[in-house]
């Protein structure tokens, strides 16, 4: 987690129900293992990435995906969620994705902002059974426009890998391989943004994550000033949600933008599909 210490999430174990939901840090320092609180969801086989939401460090967790066992069809499938995890109160919040993942990839691909790039990976899998595959998408964190069509190097990649690359100005991914069909096989994506150069230099102060958003999502600021209270606005100025927290829920909104307001008036974009 950049202090030198490990969070072990989620897995599998037959003995303990299939899929697990608990949660450890371990510290090599004292070699000790400490409980944390469990994952929203018990699964194995899902991706987690290191982010920067607010601060100069690495600060939160991010766990995409996982598969789960559907006794009454017999097969497994991927989950259209995730969580982060507060690295300083050891928390996790739920958000939804739009796709299923198991099997899959995400890497971080900016330093001050929660670009997060999710490679597709598997829904439905097991013995005797034709996989079906989940949909490339990102969490970007902020309401940035689509990324280049790259559909058909992106989808139906398993067990893929994948890194950051491109330059300081331009974040990209590069992923290679993925089941036996795509061995050898590799392809860099760039997101089409302009702000990305803007937001390596400043890092936001408020936003919601993932953005843009559908389903749940999680608020979060810099200084916890969305504990006092948020209201997410209309492009019309209507008042659409309001609460306290991290907890926002765009279910059911029509798609498009949607603006985040603060009690001391600081606003960030919100993008619902």
């Amino acid at each position: 987690v950049g202090d030198g210490r490990f969070v072990v999430t989620g897995g599998f174990n037959a003995a303990e129900g299939f899929q697990l939901a608990s949660c450890e840090v371990y510290d090599p320092a004292t070699d000790t293992w400490t409980e944390i609180e469990p994952l929203p969801t018990a699964v194995d086989n899902h991706a987690a990435s290191l982010i920067t939401l607010y601060t100069q460090a690495p600060n939160t967790i991010m766990v995409t995906g996982g598969r789960v066992y559907n006794a009454a069809l017999n097969l497994f499938e991927g989950v259209a969620s995730g969580a982060l995890l507060d690295l300083g109160t050891m928390t996790w919040a739920p958000f939804d994705l739009t796709s299923p993942h198991s099997y899959h990839l995400s890497c971080h691909l900016e330093p001050n902002a929660p670009k997060v790039f999710i490679l597709g990976g598997a829904d439905q899998t097991g013995v005797g059974v034709t996989t079906t595959f989940g949909t490339t998408e990102w969490t970007l964190g902020n309401e940035a426009s689509a990324w280049p069509d790259v559909s058909v190097q992106t989808q139906n990649r398993v067990r893929a890998a994948g890194s950051r690359s491109g330059t300081s100005n331009v974040a990209c991914f590069t992923v290679c391989g993925g089941d036996e069909a795509l061995e050898g096989t590799c392809f860099t994506v760039c997101p089409e943004t302009s702000s990305i150069a803007e937001l390596s230099s400043k890092a936001p102060e408020i936003g919601v994550h993932p953005n843009p958003a559908v389903g749940r999502t999680v608020v979060w600021s810099v200084d916890g000033a969305h504990e006092h209270g948020w209201t997410l606005l209309s492009v019309g100025g209507h008042v659409v949600r309001q609460g306290r927290g991290s907890a926002l829920d765009v279910t059911g909104l029509p798609a498009g933008p949607y603006l985040m307001n603060l009690r001391d008036g600081r606003a960030a974009h919100v993008m619902v599909r």
